[in-house]
């Protein structure tokens, strides 16, 4: 990506009377190419940016559910949460991210879960 002080001397040169018209008009549209090519280079940037910071907000938001699904039995051989508990945790996780479309999961590999 060209800065604007590049193309700025990009379009002196091309301004200059040095050159003859046809390279001068091929170096001033070479110049406005450049500049559409930058500001659509930064508005992608832009949006990568917003995504990847998304991203990471799901992230914490996943790995928070994980952290306090896997949580461990307490000495007496209970959990801390209940099975309806966790899948409340996992739905909320997985609605703010738009993971999910609503429908209840249903497990294959025990069969299909409730039908």
């Amino acid at each position: 990506m060209m800065d604007e002080k590049e193309l700025q001397g990009l379009h002196a040169h091309a301004s200059c009377g040095h050159a003859d018209p046809t390279d001068q008009l091929k170096l001033i549209r070479e110049v406005w190419r450049l500049r559409e090519e930058n500001v659509r280079l930064r508005e992608c940037y832009d949006a990568l940016s917003t995504l990847m910071s998304d991203m990471d907000n799901q992230l914490v938001q996943y790995e928070g559910a994980l952290k306090l699904i896997a949580t461990p039995k307490r000495a007496d051989g209970t959990y801390n949460r209940c099975r309806e508990a966790c899948e409340l945790i996992a739905r909320k996780a997985l609605s703010t991210s738009g993971a999910s479309d609503g429908t209840p999961y249903k497990p294959e590999i025990y069969g299909g879960g409730d039908k």
